[in-house]
């Protein structure tokens, strides 16, 4: 699905990432981690291609992100940034609906069934009639969230070869929407979806992962399978902080972090 090869990147006489490689493959759930400054959202960037590779390689199947019409990409990616600013005063349906314009011929004949279904999934039919402007940053994000579902044409469950990229997507989500946007997720990969999102709780990213990227300092600290990344010496590395697993009665493990 997506190959980063060899990539460094520089903003004036800093470097952000250094030497980045990182394979993502298809009909998985991937996250990027690490602390503060690590260059997790630049290294989104350079995936949805807001950010050009000077040095290096970014392949989504295979072609540059600069090889694709920017029509033909709209209907294969979807983004949803970590910040939804808007000057004007639209409706939470209308954002949604901004999305119809990167339908393909066929999916926009069933586009309202991609919103029902998009908004169904993301809990928020009591919010399209209010204003977007108006709203939580938690329920902004569910919007946001139902916007991307919608443009890749969540009612048709035709997932292969689709990619969702995400920038802290559930950072202002109360926790029952949280673990509901991650189970939704995961079913989605089940079927085919590629997902990559930053995220900050570990433990969420030990639960629902499936392949990870540890970054500190722009550089690439471990990658690979969630469960096996964690590790408790790779966690003090980047946060400086020890953590524990507990095991659950209902056979679940989980990653908790402390002094």
């Amino acid at each position: 699905m997506i190959n980063i090869s060899n990539v460094t990147l520089s903003i004036g006489d800093k470097i952000v990432l250094e030497n980045i490689s990182w394979e993502i493959v298809p009909a998985t759930f991937n996250c990027i981690v690490g602390p503060n400054g690590a260059g997790k959202t630049t290294l989104l960037k350079l995936l949805t291609g807001e950010i050009p590779s000077a040095n290096g390689e970014v392949l989504f199947d295979n072609k540059t992100l600069t090889a694709y019409k920017a029509a033909k990409l709209a209907q294969k990616r979807a983004v949803v940034s970590q910040f939804h600013d808007t000057q004007f005063p639209f409706k939470c349906e209308e954002i949604i609906e901004m999305s119809f314009e990167a339908l393909s011929t066929a999916d926009y004949k069933n586009a309202s069934q991609h919103k029902h279904i998009a908004s169904e999934k993301m809990r928020i039919g009591s919010l399209l009639p209010r204003r977007f402007d108006r709203l939580s940053g938690g329920e902004q994000q569910r919007v946001m969230c139902a916007r991307a579902l919608t443009q890749l044409g969540i009612a048709n469950h035709a997932y292969q070869g689709k990619l969702l990229l995400l920038d802290e997507p559930t950072s202002s989500m109360d926790i029952q929407h949280q673990l509901a946007f991650f189970t939704l997720l995961k079913e989605l990969c089940s079927k085919g979806l590629t997902v990559v999102t930053v995220l900050h709780d570990l433990d969420h990213v030990y639960q629902y992962a499936d392949q990870v990227i540890l970054l500190m300092n722009g550089k690439k600290i471990d990658a690979g399978n969630a469960k096996k990344t964690l590790r408790q010496e790779n966690i003090k590395k980047l946060y400086g902080i020890n953590s524990s697993f507990v095991s659950l009665a209902s056979g679940n493990e989980h990653l908790l972090v402390h002094n």
